[in-house]
């Protein structure tokens, strides 16, 4: 008894080609890019705090201060939490937001006692 491998048997193109596996390639190779696109690479979290500072993090612990900062920093799939408080200047952030991974500005809810 003979065992036929489908990958072995696929016979050369014109070229020397194997037809079915480069087209399965072709395929595995535009899935890929296809889920690659739709997927951020890195996503952050940033605080900001009346008395934080720009030169800390910007985690929970160690918030920036401006907002100027924070829109500096931001990148596409980002969110950027303002704690409670006052804050001077304005949200421009330097980098645009993508339909799949927008740049979020939110104020963190005030704490009642």
């Amino acid at each position: 008894m003979k065992l036929r491998s489908e990958c072995i048997q696929v016979k050369n193109g014109a070229n020397g080609v194997r037809p079915r596996l480069v087209g399965t390639l072709v395929r595995a190779l535009v899935i890929c890019i296809a889920v690659s696109m739709t997927l951020p690479v890195f996503t952050a979290t940033y605080y900001l705090a009346p008395g934080g500072d720009d030169s800390w993090p910007g985690t929970e612990a160690q918030p920036w201060a401006t907002l100027e900062h924070a829109s500096a920093t931001a990148e596409p799939g980002d969110t950027v939490i303002l704690t409670p408080g006052e804050y001077s200047g304005q949200i421009e952030p330097q980098r645009s937001g993508e339909r799949a991974a927008p740049i979020v500005f939110r104020g963190e809810p005030r704490q009642g006692a």
